[in-house]
């Protein structure tokens, strides 16, 4: 049976070490010891295998122990200091000077930039992306409940069963934009030993759920208004004051979805772009409820029923290509474009004969990538290597949403 190893960080003040400083003592004789230094501590199965040592935000050394290397913990230890330190508002970080290669390799592996000293910078990009997200969606809540009482009030008040409809589809965007807030705030969790690609697959997931709710709304909407239509009883001309009450509601909506979208786009967000469309279906919905008032102050009173239906049918359509949208990610659809021009990329160096088999996973705004590249079969495993990571860096310094890279060397058969 293959057993798991679960590998837990721990963060103590040096003041606070006892058994463990004995421990890292016996392993390292560079142990850097103080009272006020931050020890992030890796533990596999409750056993102590290697630490980082952390001084205000710069990496004093990080130490696994010989024989737990080359399990990837020394680069779980620098993802959780840096976690530590963008939940800290830190958003840069240096590691103490060195001219050891190896230890320079080991950071520029994680991410770190080599100039005048090792650093690392742009820590809170997540955290920021998180809060701007956060702060448009709280935005949505409140214009949205706003927006739901003052057109289901008036729809009753002003005789318009389409003003009341649309209220309605403002109360469902309430309940929608809380699913895209509780998604923001769970997708923005880091990855863990159980969820290595993170959990950004439930922004995806949220907006499926923005979609339904669209198409459940947008079907009762529609059976209520054939009710009224079909089933006796008096119509009643909808008052003038409602008109005005649309008008504004259009206003406010436009700018809401100008700004929804923008933010959608700059964050690579799926829920928050399904919140944005769904703004977008109620200024449409919102000018046939404005059309239906007029012909039935007009015309006849019957159109303000039919509006009903066809803000009913507007939004259960847009639901739809939201739910047909997010589906693809979630389902990982493979970008066409995006996967020839990594292996344009891949092909240009010299010892790549071809690449193929290139595979793209979504978790949020970040991309997984997988891959085969051929190289000459007599070529050793550490001259392949550092093909690999050569490829790696300039994959990632061309596309920054790629967060990781599986490469699979094959040799040139004769």
């Amino acid at each position: 049976m293959r057993r798991f190893y679960k590998l837990d960080i721990i963060i103590k003040k040096g003041k606070e070490l006892d058994k463990e400083k004995k421990k890292i003592l016996k392993q390292d004789n560079n142990f850097l010891y103080d009272d006020d230094f931050l020890y992030f501590l890796a533990f596999e199965n409750e056993k102590i295998v290697g630490y980082a040592c952390v001084k205000d935000s710069q990496i004093l050394n990080v130490f696994v122990f010989l024989e737990y290397r080359f399990k990837s913990i020394g680069s779980k230890i620098v993802n959780s200091i840096l976690h530590w330190a963008s939940k800290r508002k830190m958003d840069r970080m240096t590691v103490v000077k060195t001219e050891d290669k190896k230890i320079q390799y080991f950071f520029k592996r994680n991410g770190f930039k080599i100039g005048s000293e090792i650093y690392i910078d742009n820590i809170m990009a997540d955290q920021k992306r998180e809060k701007e997200g956060v702060f448009s969606t709280y935005l949505s809540i409140i214009v949205n409940l706003f927006l739901a009482i003052i057109k289901a009030f008036f729809g009753i008040v002003g005789k318009s069963n389409a003003l009341f409809a649309d209220g309605l589809h403002s109360l469902s965007d309430v309940i929608t934009s809380v699913v895209v807030l509780v998604s923001i705030y769970l997708a923005g969790r880091p990855a863990d030993e159980k969820h290595p690609y993170g959990h950004g697959k439930i922004e995806s997931i949220s907006g499926n759920m923005v979609g339904l709710i669209l198409v459940i709304t947008s079907f009762e909407l529609i059976i209520e208004n054939i009710k009224n239509f079909f089933i006796y009883k008096e119509i009643t001309i909808p008052k003038t004051i409602t008109i005005y009450i649309v008008i504004l509601s259009i206003f406010i909506k436009f700018i809401l979805y100008i700004y929804k979208n923008k933010v959608a786009i700059k964050l690579n967000n799926d829920a928050i772009l399904a919140d944005a469309k769904d703004h977008k279906s109620d200024i449409i919905s919102s000018i046939g409820v404005l059309i239906g008032i007029i012909l039935a102050k007009t015309i006849s009173p019957s159109f303000d029923i039919i509006a009903g239906v066809i803000v009913g049918i507007l939004i259960g359509k847009e639901g739809l290509s939201i739910i047909f949208q997010t589906s693809s990610k979630i389902l990982d659809k493979q970008e066409e474009t995006f996967i020839e021009d990594i292996k344009e990329l891949v092909e240009k160096d010299e010892e790549v004969n071809n690449v193929h088999d290139v595979f793209m996973k979504y978790s949020a705004n970040k991309i997984y990538l997988s891959f085969h590249m051929r190289v000459d079969k007599n070529m050793t495993v550490c001259a392949s290597h550092l093909i690999v990571d050569r490829i790696m860096e300039k994959i990632k310094n061309k596309y920054i949403e790629v967060q990781d890279i599986v490469i699979h060397v094959d040799p040139i058969r004769d």
